[in-house]
């Protein structure tokens, strides 16, 4: 669509990815028109703005309902078994300058953050044959790591690697490989879910 070229090309030719893979992660964009999504999903499909608001998706304000994610290229949220349970937005370079680079769907009665890796349910099987989990931070980086090649992938939603993300992922792997970003967050990261990791019997590496 003439509106999401522009999104396309930054996926692309920016952060080079094909476009077998944007379609394997199901990526999108969120045009920066709030009343599209109105048009379309309230009045076209007729979604009550309670519903809307409740899984995170739009804002209500009085009568007007407003894209959360508005402007931004999607990232589809699934869990491992691929239901949607939720979305990641991400701001473009040219978008609105005060805004957040990352937003995600809030708690919802369906999406759970400290429970969710992204890109299980594309991975699992890659994991479960190799016996190891390689954890990243962030879409961009497992989907680009995908792409690459490393199938046995996933990424976690902030910094922390949470009790819950380590139990699911241990169904798959009894070893996991974390490659989170150097910086401080990255690092005190890595040593939170190492120490999460070897509680739960999990050989860890950095």
């Amino acid at each position: 669509h003439t509106v999401g070229k522009r999104a396309l090309e930054y996926l692309v030719k920016d952060r080079g990815l094909t476009k077998e893979t944007i379609d394997e992660f199901q990526l999108g964009y969120s045009p920066d028109d709030p009343l599209i999504f109105k048009k379309f999903l309230v009045d076209k499909k007729k979604f009550d703005p309670r519903d809307l608001e409740k899984y995170g998706i739009a804002v209500v304000r009085g009568p007007n309902v407003y894209d959360r994610f508005g402007g931004r290229v999607i990232f589809p949220l699934f869990d491992h078994r691929g239901n949607p349970i939720g979305f990641a937005g991400r701001i473009l370079p040219w978008g609105r300058p005060n805004s957040a680079k990352y937003i995600n769907s809030p708690e919802t009665p369906v999406y759970h953050k400290s429970k969710v890796l992204y890109g299980l349910n594309l991975t699992r099987q890659n994991i479960k044959n190799k016996k190891i989990a390689i954890v990243v931070e962030g879409e961009l980086d497992a989907i680009s790591s995908y792409q690459a090649g490393i199938k046995n992938i996933v990424a976690i939603k902030g910094s922390a690697l949470t009790e819950d993300q380590v139990r699911l992922l241990s169904r798959f792997a009894d070893k996991f490989i974390l490659a989170l970003d150097s910086d401080m967050a990255g690092d005190a990261a890595a040593r939170r879910g190492i120490i999460v990791a070897d509680k739960l019997g999990i050989e860890v590496k950095v």
